[in-house]
């Protein structure tokens, strides 16, 4: 390309289309500021008509109202219908997002700490039923021993510490003899017969 060729426009504006720019912003602004204005007006006076709907404030007590409960205009009808809201209702400190922060770990961890809590409470609890349980069973077994070594005082100790046999003991306690079940069985090369 030639000298003569390259294009003649510039990229970069000119102090005059600057200044339009400028002022295009600033009457931009200005009239979004103007509408904003109007906005909140609108917003003000409609929050202000609606609590005179609800209450039997008058204009200046509402507005009063409303700087006081700083423009939460529910708070201001629930006063109205409850004169000690105030009273019960504390504006709540504003925090910072560290101490939101905190808070909710806090919180959680509360909520762990409350659920261990109880799980190692079920745990003691399932624990002691276990114990009794096994006391229970216990006492069982050497009523039932007792009363079967009155047929058979011959039957060595090491015939009562099987584990079949306390079982047959036990799942028979219920049943009219216990003398009966053992009939015919042998434990530890210990046959029971009928006497």
């Amino acid at each position: 390309m030639s000298e003569t060729e390259k294009p003649t426009h510039t990229d970069t504006p000119t102090e005059e289309q600057m200044e339009l720019r400028k002022q295009e912003y600033e009457k931009r602004k200005q009239e979004y500021e103007k509408r904003k204005q109007e906005y909140e007006e609108k917003k003000r006076e409609e929050t202000i008509s609606m609590i005179l709907r609800q209450t039997d404030y008058d204009k200046e007590t509402a507005i009063k109202k409303l700087k006081e409960w700083k423009n939460d205009y529910i708070s201001v009808i629930k006063e109205f219908m409850n004169p000690k809201f105030k009273t019960e209702h504390k504006m709540k400190p504003v925090k910072s997002v560290n101490q939101n922060v905190m808070g909710e770990i806090r919180n959680f961890m509360d909520g762990v700490n409350k659920q261990y809590e109880y799980r190692k409470s079920v745990s003691e609890w399932q624990k002691q039923r276990r114990a009794q349980f096994a006391m229970a069973c216990r006492q069982k077994l050497a009523q039932q021993i007792a009363i079967v070594k009155e047929n058979w005082p011959d039957v060595p100790d090491e015939c009562w510490k099987n584990i079949d046999l306390q079982k047959l003991l036990l799942s028979h306690a219920k049943t009219t003899s216990v003398v009966e079940c053992l009939y015919g069985k042998t434990y530890c090369n210990y046959r029971f017969e009928k006497k």
